[in-house]
């Protein structure tokens, strides 16, 4: 359904057209995929991109409840805004945020350059993960189920 802005300019928007970025980390389990979320180059990355958020006023806008006045830092961002987790917690929260945001046509993932062997590899074991076990439990949520 297109918004009063977009009907006023006489323009219309199609949910299966939009995409949505995320920062994924999948694993075998929640635990190992939190603990490498939490100590990834990805967690240097926010740790200073936070500080600039903070200070221009904008993490308020991660947060989907205005008046949570939690502290926004990066275990926060693993824990409520990034997807983290085994294969089913991942399809379960991309089927969450599909509903909470009212559909959406694609999931760009967030991605980092490290050269730490560690990182490489458990970044190569979540794209795996990711298209061999993700993809099939939410395919029914895209345009074209794949």
């Amino acid at each position: 359904m297109p918004t009063p802005t977009l009907q006023k300019a006489g323009n219309s928007t199609d949910r299966d057209d939009w995409n949505i970025v995320r920062d994924v980390f999948v694993a075998e389990t929640d635990a190992a995929a939190r603990e490498w979320a939490l100590r990834s180059t990805a967690a240097t990355f926010w740790g200073k991109t936070l500080k600039l958020a903070e200070t221009a006023g904008w993490t308020s806008y991660l947060k989907a409840d205005p008046n949570d006045d939690s502290v926004v830092d990066h275990e926060w961002l693993v824990g409520n805004h990034f997807l983290v987790g085994s294969p089913s917690t991942v399809i379960e929260k991309l089927h969450a945020m599909h509903d909470t945001v009212g559909g959406f046509g694609g999931i760009l993932m967030s991605k980092y350059d490290s050269q730490l062997t560690e990182d490489v590899r458990a970044e190569r074991r979540s794209l795996e993960l990711f298209q061999s076990e993700v993809m099939p439990g939410f395919s029914e949520l895209v345009p074209d189920g794949s």
